[in-house]
């Protein structure tokens, strides 16, 4: 795991990705670059079993993309994997633990490493600590319970590669599911990204594109805090004012939402 040295080496980083002048494209780019290489560290030798210690990983790659967004630390969790593209960095290091063991498994059987895969199964199968152990956990709790590693006897490159297909569908969907149950995120639910060719297309995770398309920061910075539930329609109701109650300040003549503040306000 990383040291503690390199944990505040890499939060001050985190701020510097996060500065106003930086596009969230490069932002992102510049994350991948420098940030991610450290918190995927040895996922492929050293399998994670302890939450403790995998939070702290977590913990700053939320950091990194509350940054990345301009948005707020209370803000909910799932969009900032979704609007970004980023994977959760727990399935992300399971995934590349699944392709160490693609390695392992085409060995040639009277390789070390081949060698060393087949005592791990031996431990394991005697409930002892193994790698092939510590995998399985990790990969259970980064399915919440839904994946597990079957016998080595049974773990080929096929099962290895419908393992983590399933894992990425797992991941993504439970994303999708925790936005689609959130009323405060209401905005961003089924929402479509377009695509080349002028069409729409709902797409699980990605840059989103007024990510992209908003230039100046603090416009940016208003429509995320909009779309995450954080904006002064918010405030209204946290005042005890209703929903039906919030007449627009501008026409008096319809209710003020989000949507009508953005598409349907007078011009003059």
């Amino acid at each position: 795991m990383t040291t503690h040295k390199n944990i505040g080496a890499l939060f001050a980083l985190e701020l510097f990705i996060g500065c106003n002048r930086i596009p969230p494209s490069v932002a992102r780019m510049l994350y991948f670059a420098l940030v991610d290489c450290h918190l995927i560290h040895a996922a492929d030798i050293a399998p994670d079993v302890s939450p403790q210690l995998l939070a702290k990983f977590t913990d700053l790659q939320k950091r990194c993309l509350r940054r990345i967004l301009l948005i707020s630390k209370h803000s909910d969790i799932a969009p900032l994997y979704t609007e970004t593209g980023v994977m959760p960095i727990a399935p992300r290091r399971v995934l590349l633990a699944l392709r160490y063991l693609n390695y392992l498994v085409n060995l040639p059987h009277e390789n070390y490493s081949s060698i060393a895969l087949q005592q791990s199964e031996v431990l394991r199968n005697r409930n002892l600590p193994s790698w092939l152990a510590d995998l399985n956990v990790s990969l259970r709790n980064a399915s919440h319970g839904t994946l597990f590693l079957p016998p080595l006897r049974a773990i080929n490159p096929v099962e290895i590669s419908r393992l983590s297909s399933a894992l990425q569908k797992h991941v993504w969907s439970h994303l999708y599911n925790g936005i689609k149950s959130n009323r405060r995120l209401y905005l961003i639910h089924d929402r479509l990204e377009p695509l080349p060719d002028g069409s729409y297309k709902h797409i699980a995770s990605k840059l989103c594109h007024y990510l992209v398309q908003v230039a100046l920061p603090d416009h940016r910075r208003c429509l995320s805090n909009l779309l995450f539930g954080f904006s002064a329609f918010r405030s209204l109701s946290l005042h005890g004012v209703s929903e039906n109650a919030r007449s627009c300040r501008v026409c008096n003549d319809h209710r003020e939402t989000p949507e009508h503040a953005l598409l349907q306000y007078p011009l003059s």
